[in-house]
């Protein structure tokens, strides 16, 4: 069609509506090395972030010193600083307005440039702060380490304008807040407006129990429960893994995944089990571990720590209880665990289960098959979202194809006589 039109290649992609065709016609124009100032000209008219990465990677790999002055004029932050960093010497001026630039990441290389030059960075931001009192002076000077009255800050939260609040908010945890301030935190998450800055403090903060944020989690709604999960996700030892179980016991797959997640990580972890749980966590775990979702060894890992009866093995009791999607979900993991062919990832699984079945299946549904696969024994405890199968999950498919007639229900047949799925998952 190019040969036709006598056009390149990427000149056709440019004019796309798909994402992923324009980011290749980009690198494609790319590997020509056209001028850098042709390269920006481009990247300040392309608004989507995703066309548009090639075209800041390729700045920020490439740009030499004589670029810089043509690079912090682009209004991408990463493009930006790039261009102070190769700037030899650049002016006091072009440096003061890079300190209170609207992004953190250019402001942080202004502070570094200018500390470079001898300036005392800490009480320029202090009087920047003090002659233009403006959400964007209150970042710039919590970060450089200004010294804000706490009372000050207070004060601007319960004000009337937001955007200050919000500022001051992200700015109170370097000012020694109080077990008050703790408290109107966590009263503002409850605030559209300001709930996300309000869990980023929060996060830095240790000063509040566990059950002060989780105890808002049963009524919580799904958006509001991603931001409690991240303030109770940033507290240590057992409160993690308390977190962790709470979002695993959701009944939500994808806090379950996170909370699994959590979890995991939380036990990688050489200090979480190195001290017992305090009384709090102790009373709060069991019942958070009765609920959650979580793989089979890790649930023993933690009743062993604690002192629970272990969870018995979960194919006991010799009867039917799987579904034709189990069955199709084990076939479409057929030759794997083995080295040629050691895992599949779960959107290959999803397409050749549902192939199978003859309906289609959400990620929800691959993952719940899953699982219960994993607690028979039939596939390994997933990484990531790679799938395979046990030896006893090959042995158990031998001979069977997903897209052979009545696959499903041979292996559903099979499944039948190894026995019932654990009884937690049923």
């Amino acid at each position: 069609m190019t040969d036709r039109l006598g056009t390149e290649a990427w000149r056709l992609g440019w004019l796309s509506d798909d994402r992923p065709t324009r980011r290749w016609a980009v690198e494609d124009w790319l590997v020509g090395e056209p001028p850098l100032t042709e390269i920006l000209e481009h990247l300040e008219t392309e608004h989507d972030g995703f066309v548009a990465a090639p075209y800041v990677d390729h700045l920020t790999r490439t740009g030499g010193v004589g670029d810089g002055e043509l690079l912090v004029a682009s209004r991408n932050a990463r493009v930006r600083a790039t261009g102070l960093w190769l700037l030899s010497n650049p002016p006091a001026t072009l440096i003061d307005a890079m300190l209170l630039d609207r992004s953190p990441l250019v402001r942080d290389a202004a502070r570094i440039r200018a500390k470079v030059q001898g300036r005392d960075v800490v009480a320029w931001h202090e009087r920047a702060w003090q002659e233009a009192p403006t959400p964007r002076t209150l970042k710039a000077a919590t970060e450089a380490g200004v010294h804000l009255h706490r009372g000050d800050l207070v004060r601007l939260i319960d004000g009337t304008d937001r955007g200050m609040a919000a500022a001051a908010i992200l700015a109170l945890p370097e000012a020694g807040p109080t077990a008050d301030d703790v408290r109107l935190l966590i009263g503002l998450v409850d605030d559209p407006v300001l709930r996300r800055s309000a869990a980023s403090a929060l996060c830095r903060i240790p000063g509040w129990r566990f059950a002060d944020v989780a105890g808002r989690w049963a009524a919580a709604s799904r958006a509001d429960r991603g931001i409690l999960l991240r303030i109770l996700r940033s507290r240590t030892g057992w409160d993690r893994i308390r977190a962790g179980l709470l979002a695993a016991g959701s009944g939500d797959q994808n806090f379950v995944a996170e909370g699994r997640t959590i979890i995991r990580a939380a036990l990688l972890s050489t200090t979480t089990l190195a001290h017992p749980p305090s009384p709090d966590d102790a009373q709060d775990l069991p019942g958070l571990l009765r609920a959650a979702e979580i793989p089979l060894e890790k649930r023993r890992t933690l009743e062993h720590v604690l002192g629970l009866p272990e969870t018995p093995d979960p194919v006991t009791v010799r009867t039917v209880g799987w579904s034709r999607r189990d069955a199709a979900v084990l076939l479409s993991l057929g030759g794997t665990g083995r080295l040629l062919r050691p895992a599949l990832g779960s959107f290959a699984v999803r397409r050749a289960a549902s192939f199978a079945l003859g309906e289609q299946l959400s990620v929800d549904d691959i993952e719940t098959q899953v699982w219960r696969l994993v607690d028979a024994g039939l596939v390994v405890p997933p990484r990531g979202d790679d799938y395979a199968l046990t030896a006893d999950g090959r042995s158990l498919t031998r001979g069977l194809h997903p897209h052979a007639p009545g696959a499903v229900d041979e292996a559903l047949n099979r499944l039948g006589d190894l026995g019932r799925p654990s009884r937690r998952l049923a």
